[in-house]
């Protein structure tokens, strides 16, 4: 009979366990997804929320429901102790046994008692996460409206520009375009015989009379005056008896091989908007050196400023100062040094500070130290780091990069021997490194 009561015990005792367990599982995966990802949309934070508190009720019943069950347990285990208190060694194993039990039930509340601290906790973290998620969905929208005015001021700006240079000017876009043709000179004959049909027109309006007093004897007297005038002027006999040439123009047969004519004129106004918006988009691309001894830093950002240098057609003192301004703190001070040895020629000093900096953050050596130094810190990966797997890969890609260079191939030709390459496949998941190793032994069969 004590036995199957003890029976009947340990089964309803691992039954609540179980249940106890399985909702204690499922809050660990919220907490563990939450560890993962601390910061999620609104959405999420409330999905995180709601399952919580689901299973906090969940749990909580389960819980009250589990301690009724031991209390009521350890009444009748008292009842039955008090009765059998003169009974032989058969009571004191049973005894002990019920002692055990109770040892075991306080265990489980204890256990209860540490799942409930914890999903509390894990409340509280909900809350704030919520709370960090409205901050930052907060903060993004002032900085998509920082910037919104941002480029409305500088649209304004070039606008302003352009409108006091076409006021300086006199100029309108409207009626000056690409299609716009200079007016050609005429030709001298045609343009001689312009003025003198101006002249004549001027002197025949200079001798008209006033017409307010007109009287026969006047218009007499003028017609015999205009008469006299035309006289004096040649016939077309008179002409080719003198032999006068009229030079007559013609115009000539058109090239079609002729290059088309471009207006030597340029529009002023949106040459200087172009030159606005270049010279922003240009200064926007310079960024500081950060002192990495790695060529992928110290090569990318060599190249970026000196294409930047090139495109701004900048001198050697421009190039000095752009250069000091965007250096990291320590190769600042040497740029600094070189700029006050030589004060009087800035192209010598920008020379200078170039090998400097080459042989300071570009050389062989200092940048096969930085990556076996940063292989040798890396981590041993586990089958869930998928985001550093890809940093280790991103750091061979770099390794193999760099290698392909002629001046780095005897130098990183260490990587590529049989101890650099198992420099990172130790750090390598122990699944991958299984499955290199069955390839390799494969291969090895194969090839035998």
């Amino acid at each position: 009979m004590f036995k199957h009561q003890t029976h009947l015990f340990r089964q309803s005792n691992e039954r609540h366990q179980y249940i106890i367990r399985t909702i204690k599982r499922d809050i660990d995966a919220i907490i563990l997804d939450l560890e993962d990802n601390p910061v999620v949309d609104l959405s999420t934070a409330s999905t995180y929320r709601d399952e919580l508190l689901k299973l906090s009720e969940k749990y909580k019943k389960e819980a009250n429901r589990y301690f009724d069950f031991l209390k009521s347990y350890g009444t009748r285990e008292s009842e039955k102790n008090s009765e059998r208190t003169h009974k032989s060694r058969s009571s004191q194993h049973s005894s002990r046994h019920t002692g055990s039990i109770r040892y075991s039930s306080l265990s489980a509340q204890s256990e209860i008692l540490k799942q409930t601290v914890k999903l509390e906790t894990a409340k509280t973290r909900l809350k704030y996460v919520k709370e960090e998620a409205e901050l930052l969905h907060r903060e993004a929208t002032l900085k998509a409206e920082k910037n919104f005015l941002a480029m409305k001021r500088d649209v304004d700006t070039a606008e302003s520009g352009l409108q006091a240079v076409k006021k300086a000017l006199d100029f309108d876009l409207k009626d000056y375009g690409e299609s716009y043709e200079p007016q050609r000179i005429a030709d001298p004959v045609v343009q001689h015989a312009n003025e003198d049909r101006m002249s004549e027109r001027k002197y025949c309006c200079a001798n008209v009379p006033d017409t307010r007093n007109i009287t026969e004897q006047r218009t007499a007297e003028f017609v015999e005056q205009q008469r006299s005038h035309h006289s004096l002027h040649l016939s077309k006999q008179d002409f080719k008896a003198n032999n006068v040439n009229i030079p007559i123009h013609s115009l000539g047969p058109l090239n079609p091989t002729a290059q088309p004519f471009v207006p030597s004129q340029r529009n002023e106004a949106q040459e200087l908007a172009k030159f606005m918006v270049k010279k922003d988009l240009i200064t926007s691309r310079l960024i500081s050196f950060d002192d990495q001894p790695s060529r992928a830093h110290y090569s990318s950002w060599k190249i970026s400023f000196q294409h930047i240098m090139t495109e701004l057609d900048t001198n050697s003192l421009e190039q000095l100062d752009l250069l000091i301004k965007y250096l990291g703190p320590s190769s600042k001070q040497h740029a600094q040094n070189r700029r006050c040895a030589n004060a009087h020629n800035p192209a010598t000093a920008v020379r200078l500070i170039w090998e400097r900096l080459d042989s300071r953050f570009g050389s062989p050596e200092i940048i096969e130290s930085s990556l076996h130094s940063r292989i040798v810190n890396f981590p041993k990966l586990s089958n869930n780091n998928r985001k550093e797997l890809y940093e280790l890969a991103d750091l061979v890609a770099e390794i193999e990069s760099i290698r392909k260079d002629e001046k780095f191939a005897t130098t990183f030709a260490y990587f590529y021997s049989s101890l650099g390459v198992n420099r990172y496949v130790t750090r390598l998941p122990y699944i991958i490194q299984e499955k290199m190793d069955n390839c390799c032994q494969w291969l090895k069969v194969k090839k035998q």
